[in-house]
């Protein structure tokens, strides 16, 4: 397993950051089922920045700013 992993990281041919990618999903995978407390902090964390971003995302508003530094609702209102 360390010269398999030592020879790939090594490698320089193909998509690395793919690889990467895959690893480091494999490492976390295997992470988050040997630690299920760790697992049930993390889905938390998840949900609640998900809840957090969709929330930030109705509060929003749509005013623009005109070159004059007037607040309209849309830009076709702009002098």
């Amino acid at each position: 397993m360390k010269n398999l992993f030592a020879k790939f990281i090594k490698e320089e041919d193909g998509a690395t950051v793919v690889e990467y990618v895959i690893m480091i999903a494999i490492v976390a995978a295997i992470v988050l089922f040997a630690f299920p407390s760790l697992r049930k902090g993390i889905t938390t964390w998840i949900t609640n920045a998900f809840s957090d971003i969709g929330g930030g995302m109705e509060k929003t508003h749509n005013d623009f700013i005109c070159p004059d530094g007037s607040t309209v609702k849309d830009l076709a209102s702009c002098k």
